[in-house]
């Protein structure tokens, strides 16, 4: 008697876990090929130099945020 108490939980637990492991795996090879599709298809921007930084927030009338330039 206490056999088929025992055994309903793990066949449903057992008929449950094997979607659920199927599914994780395809989410995980599908979020892999996304990622390296869009990074070898999406160029990666140039970094800005601080020199660059620093005179385009001159340019437009900021101050520098590290103190190497003054608006007043």
């Amino acid at each position: 008697m206490a056999e088929r108490i025992l055994t309903f939980p793990v066949y449903l637990v057992r008929r449950l876990a094997v979607p659920v492991v199927f599914g994780a795996a395809a989410a995980l090879v599908a979020t892999f090929f996304t990622q390296l599709l869009r990074r070898t298809r999406q160029p990666v921007p140039s970094r800005m130099s601080d020199d660059w930084l620093r005179t385009h927030d001159r340019d437009a009338g900021r101050s520098d945020e590290w103190g190497g330039f003054r608006s007043w």
